[in-house]
């Protein structure tokens, strides 16, 4: 899925990461938990058409802005791109990459939905152009992100492409699946008819 792009306040990006279970992690900023900080974004979130307030009380956010929210509570891997002119952090989701960039003189996040062959041909490019910046990568299962850092300073094209396709190729493999092999036929046939009703 591709959207255009939303822009919204620290706070607020702080205030989802961690509802979602993610504040402090994967690159994202850390709550605050001030006092008033649930009416401040909700009332952002109403101005910018993001989120409506039900009569019961709860934030209905719209279709776009609710499937952002769920791959930022879904993460699977994290690559964080800084230059000298801000950050951009990429966040690997179950089926589209979460793409949040914050410039340095700005205030706030722009915020946007980007699908996941575009976002590998997007990072593979930077190497095309000679520009300086560090790339980090934080893995699912890691509690913290990896060893895995990349400085592009070198002005060789195709040393700054293979250094962003190994970049590419941690950010992209998923987790193995769990050994299934001691698995019945019966049994797996169970669970498929399990997923069929479901």
């Amino acid at each position: 899925m591709r959207t255009g792009l939303l822009w919204l306040s620290e706070e607020t990006v702080a205030f989802l990461a961690r509802t979602s279970g993610n504040g402090g992690k994967w690159f994202l900023p850390q709550a605050a938990g001030e006092q008033g900080e649930w009416n401040r974004v909700r009332r952002e979130l109403e101005k910018a058409g993001l989120a409506l307030q039900g009569f019961d009380g709860k934030l209905h956010p719209i279709p776009k802005f609710s499937r952002m929210i769920y791959n930022l509570g879904h993460v699977g891997a994290a690559l964080l791109l800084e230059r000298e002119e801000g950050t951009r952090l990429y966040l690997r989701g179950p089926v589209d990459v979460l793409v949040l960039e914050k410039e340095r003189e700005k205030e706030g996040w722009q915020m946007a939905l980007r699908s996941f062959y575009e976002t590998c041909w997007e990072i593979r490019s930077l190497g095309e152009d000679f520009m300086p910046c560090r790339i980090s990568i934080w893995e699912e299962g890691q509690a913290e992100p990896s060893g895995l850092c990349r400085t592009l300073a070198s002005e060789d094209r195709e040393k700054r492409i293979q250094e962003l396709e190994e970049c590419l190729a941690f950010f992209c493999r998923r987790r193995k699946e769990e050994d299934r092999s001691g698995l019945t036929e019966d049994a797996l046939a169970g669970e498929a008819e399990e997923d069929v009703h479901i």
